[in-house]
């Protein structure tokens, strides 16, 4: 019995001798880790440290200790402590180990130290100068070891560190400039929120990692410096847009030259989330073919851009990567209608209300909606849609610039029809390129582009709607599919005639009402109807080419067009007219219809008007040798047409005198036979 109480008594010994209670060794507490050989400096309560404390590396209690830690509350409320020594040994400083050393100015973390307690140096109200050598730390939550310590004007890191921890400067109100060396690789979250007096920081080329609202309300932040502007692009700025220091900063400062027009490095595949957000000093960035993604709010709030060009490797854009560009003159995006970005909560270049030219893919501008269209600019003057096909979204969004638009270019689309009203009292419009594939023109689709001086209907046309060019009075030319390549109006018309792979069908009511310029037509084969007054007040109309397709002209078709000089009708059996079909056309021009039709149209109510109705007598002549390779000569009507010049030709009777020297396309020529020489050939034409 004896024996086992003994047993008892030593075990609680030797436990009780592991850690002793306080001891006092050189006016400094330490409770001792008897089987670690480890010690800690701890308090007294009733006895306050003060004057200037150095911490040993090592103690000796009967051995030698390694004195490791700061224990809670060591020096809580020490108000006469001026300054503390922290050896290289200590890894830890408990919870508000300093806490109200209202006298202590300065204080150096040593490298060695992995943990600090919460609010460990809060109250410490004449702290100025921190020396922060922790190499690697742990993050602090909002209970920052310096929470309150707003006298801190000087925070330097040690030449080893290689972590900010979160919150580690929270609230430090008069620190007005950091340098990070270049050992750190990451700045953690909220690192230097709530620092109102922050103007300056310098950021290392090594830093790759910067997290969450690092800069939150650093509101005097104007200044920061960098090394290098790739390393500048590797950085990922965490969680929110209060990571970058620019988001307040009004200068980038590389190698001390201000940055305004930034050159994207070859090497960088992809522009991160905020890499310049807010950044209102840059005025120009080249992107390079390397890159493939522009992440979220990237040049968000960048005011000063005047001008983007993104290459067509990219195929991501996050959203608001673009936002507030107020200044966005030009954009220009290679990429196709496969792109892929974000609109969940703002459109990539949504607020860039000044932007005059635009050329991307249609899914840029369908995406829209009219619900957010005021965000974006309606001053744009030319628009050109590279790929994807137009939504009534993105119709809508272009004829919102009506009052400025004069170039429109949708070539690159695979729209098959031009909605209703499209491109409506567009009244500068000058410039309109249509889809390869288009189908459809609909109704009052350019009606009152007033300034619209030539239009090209693709061959692939079937139908244009009602009033679809309506009161366009500055059109001189209509051409359709082939003809665009041939000059004059007898080539135009004989092009035509030789095209069989022109789909138009219909031209309907109204469809060039008013087109008061236009000096020629020629309708295509394939064309059964020409709608009611669809070429109704064109004034200064000249000649007039109809395929034999024509069944039917509506009435007042042509009313007023009173300067016609001829008409040219290839249906054999004379299409459907009506009385004012012609109103106020000059019924003694020549009318020439085919041969063996003339008595048909004589005979016809309407047509039976005109009394100068002559079968067509066409015979062509085609110079072959490859300098006049485009070159066409041959008659209509006793008129001589030469067409492709691009020098003069020679004209000689039959008995060999020259009558006529230049390039006139048309001649009038008494019937007969002539000679004409053109580049050394020389051919005999019959009138």
């Amino acid at each position: 019995m004896k024996t086992r109480i003994f047993t008892s008594i030593m075990s609680l010994f030797i436990a009780t001798m592991a850690f002793a209670y306080k001891t006092e060794i050189d006016g400094i507490y330490y409770d001792f880790d008897h089987e670690n050989k480890t010690a800690e400096v701890v308090s007294e309560y009733g006895n306050y440290y003060s004057g200037d404390i150095i911490i040993p590396e090592k103690v000796n209690y009967g051995v030698e200790y390694s004195v490791t830690s700061i224990g809670y509350e060591a020096f809580y409320d020490c108000s006469s402590l001026t300054s503390i020594t922290i050896p290289n040994s200590v890894t830890s400083i408990g919870d508000y180990a300093f806490q109200g050393c209202s006298s202590l100015t300065s204080i150096t973390i040593p490298n060695s130290v992995t943990s600090i307690g919460d609010y460990a140096f809060q109250g410490c109200s004449s702290l100025t100068s921190v020396q922060w050598n922790a190499k690697k730390y742990s993050d602090f939550d909002y209970r920052s070891p310096f929470d309150g310590c707003e006298q801190i004007t000087s925070f330097t890191f040690g030449d080893n560190v290689e972590y900010i921890p979160a919150y580690l400067c929270r609230g430090m109100s008069k620190l007005t400039s950091i340098t990070i060396p270049n050992s750190v690789t990451s700045i953690g979250d909220r690192a230097f929120s709530g620092c109102p007096s922050l103007t300056s920081i310098t950021i290392p080329n090594s830093v790759t990692t910067i997290g969450g609202d690092a800069f939150f309300e650093c509101y005097s932040l104007v200044d920061v410096y960098i090394f290098d502007v790739g390393a500048w692009f590797d950085i990922e700025f965490k969680n929110c847009s209060t990571a970058n220091p620019l988001h307040y900063a009004e200068n980038l400062y590389l190698n001390n030259k201000k940055v305004t027009d930034v050159v994207v490095p070859e090497d960088v595949d992809s522009i991160k989330d905020y890499v310049f957000y807010n950044y209102s000093a840059l005025t120009s960035i080249t992107i390079p073919n390397s890159v493939t993604f522009i992440g979220k709010s990237a040049f968000r709030g960048c005011s000063g851009l005047t001008s983007i060009e993104i290459p067509n490797i990219v195929t991501s854009i996050g959203e608001r990567a673009f936002y507030g560009c107020y200044s966005l003159d030009t954009l220009i995006c290679e990429f196709g209608d496969d792109v892929e970005f974000y609109v969940e909560y703002d459109h990539p270049f949504a607020t860039t209300k000044n932007f005059r030219y635009f050329q991307g893919p249609a899914k840029l501008v369908n995406t829209i909606s009219e619900e957010v269209q005021t965000q974006f600019s309606n001053k744009l003057t030319e628009v050109h849609i590279t790929d994807g096909e137009l939504d009534e979204n993105g119709f809508n969004y272009i004829n919102r610039s009506k009052k400025s638009l004069h170039t429109i270019d949708l070539a690159g689309t695979t729209n098959t029809a031009i909605n209703d009203l499209a491109f409506y009292d567009c009244y500068k419009l000058e410039n309109l390129m249509l889809p390869g594939n288009l189908e459809t023109i609909g109704f009052k689709a350019m009606a009152e582009c007033y300034q619209l001086k030539e239009i090209n209907i693709p061959a692939s046309v079937v139908e244009i709607n009602d009033a679809a060019f309506e009161n366009c009075r500055s059109i001189k030319s209509i051409t359709f599919g082939g003809q665009a390549e041939a000059k004059s109006f007898a080539s135009r018309m004989k092009r035509a005639a030789a095209d069989g792979d022109v789909a138009l069908q219909r031209i309907g009511n109204w469809a060039f009402y008013n087109c008061h310029a236009l000096e020629n037509l020629v309708i295509p084969e394939g064309v059964t109807e020409v709608g009611d007054a669809a070429f109704y007040g064109c004034t200064y109309l000249d000649s007039l080419a109809l395929p034999s397709t024509t069944q039917r002209i509506g009435d007042n078709c042509f009313a007023l067009c009173s300067r016609m000089k001829q008409i040219n009708v290839n249906a054999i059996e004379p299409p459907t007219i009506f009385a004012k079909t012609f109103f106020d056309v000059n019924r003694n021009i020549p009318v020439i219809v085919p041969e063996g039709a003339r008595e048909a149209y004589a005979n016809d109510e309407y047509w039976g008007e005109f009394i100068n109705v002559v079968e067509s007598e066409n015979e062509e002549t085609q110079i072959e040798n490859a300098e006049n390779a485009n070159v066409a000569i041959y008659s209509v009507g006793g008129v001589l047409y030469v067409d492709g010049l691009s020098a003069d030709y020679q004209l000689f009777d039959v008995n060999g005198r020259l009558i006529y020297t230049g390039r006139d396309a048309q001649l009038s020529l008494p019937r007969g036979v002539y000679v004409i020489a053109v580049g050394g050939e020389v051919e005999k034409i019959v009138l």
